[in-house]
């Protein structure tokens, strides 16, 4: 392939390996694990952030030479989903940074919500828009730690480094219970 490799996955039985600058799809063309590349390429390059969202995958990547956004791939294309302001956010990271993104999906009230964590910032993307979702702690903003979230028995469940937290229903928003994060430690056994 023309650039370094840094991400491969399948998507509707076409295998995509995702480069620095570039994504090439292939196809399984016979029992014996013969794959053929497909017509044309993707021009956007993968940095990190990998999600499955919406039927299709998320990620933060960039065309040769562009600033970064977010983009869903399928179907042979990218479509970048980011709007100006996070775009701008994500050019005030390093390429290694952004690398390092944490991704999450998770079903909040029947909609698909993508989540990013980076370093200094978090948002969100549902129903089409975007939410920065820092939170604020005695004054100070912060970034919203989740690096995992999972829905058990109608609870959400949420992880990071070595804290474990509970979504809970805390606060109102406009007559609607508003879910946040309630975070404790767990000691792990050395």
């Amino acid at each position: 392939l023309p650039d370094k490799n840094k991400v491969c996955f399948n998507l509707n039985n076409i295998l995509y390996i995702g480069g620095t600058d570039s994504f090439e799809l292939f196809r399984n063309v016979s029992t014996a694990a013969i794959f053929q590349r497909l017509q044309g390429r993707i021009e956007w390059g993968y940095i990190g952030g990998l999600a499955e969202y919406g039927g299709t995958r998320a990620f933060i990547g960039r065309r040769k030479g562009h600033t970064p956004g977010i983009f869903l791939i399928g179907d042979g294309s990218a479509t970048r989903i980011s709007n100006h302001a996070i775009d701008k956010i994500l050019a005030g990271y390093s390429e290694s940074e952004l690398g390092n993104a944490k991704a999450n999906v998770y079903t909040h009230r029947n909609d698909e919500v993508l989540t990013y964590r980076l370093p200094n910032h978090s948002f969100a993307f549902t129903g089409g828009n975007w939410h920065l979702t820092d939170t604020i702690d005695g004054g100070v903003t912060t970034v919203w730690e989740a690096d995992f979230i999972t829905e058990f028995e109608g609870n959400y469940y949420v992880t990071h480094g070595t804290k474990l937290g509970k979504m809970e229903r805390v606060n109102t928003d406009f007559g609607n219970y508003r879910n946040a994060v309630i975070e404790f430690g767990v000691p792990h056994p050395d």
